[in-house]
């Protein structure tokens, strides 16, 4: 019996169950592959929009050091700090502003009856429209012809 369509036992080929069992392991690997480099697109994502909110802020704090607004005294109306222009897809506003006391010892959030001491601590804050990202900052300000 040596016919063309015999195959001695030496001559095994591949059976359909170790083809499946890798297919699996490969479809396995591959997925895991994927969602790696999927969580890292994201993680990317959110460190730049980090990034981008936290320079938004620094660069808005620098403008207020030299746009001070006096209180009106007795007044809990804070004066109207404007954020700057931001990218698409943020946001950036005055969280609070604190006024300093005549001796500028302390800090309260209404202007003192005795006036505007020359100090104030603003608290600034920049998101991303879809609340992955959000810095804060906080910001003296003085007036400079004190």
């Amino acid at each position: 019996m040596s016919g063309a369509g015999v195959r001695g036992r030496g001559e095994a080929g591949t059976t359909l169950v170790e083809l499946l069992v890798t297919i699996v392991i490969m479809g396995v690997a591959f997925g895991a592959l994927l969602t790696g480099v999927a969580t890292s697109e994201v993680s990317s994502d959110a460190n730049r929009k980090q990034a981008t909110s936290a320079t938004l802020l620094r660069s808005w704090a620098e403008t207020l050091g030299t746009a001070y607004l006096p209180c009106t005294a007795g007044s809990s109306a804070a004066p109207a700090y404007t954020p700057p222009a931001v990218p698409g897809g943020y946001s950036a506003s005055v969280v609070s502003v604190q006024f300093a006391n005549t001796a500028q010892t302390a800090f309260s959030g209404s202007c003192p009856a005795a006036g505007d001491a020359g100090t104030q601590l603003v608290a600034l804050t920049a998101a991303t429209a879809d609340h992955r990202a959000a810095a804060n900052l906080t910001v003296v300000i003085r007036d400079r012809n004190r």
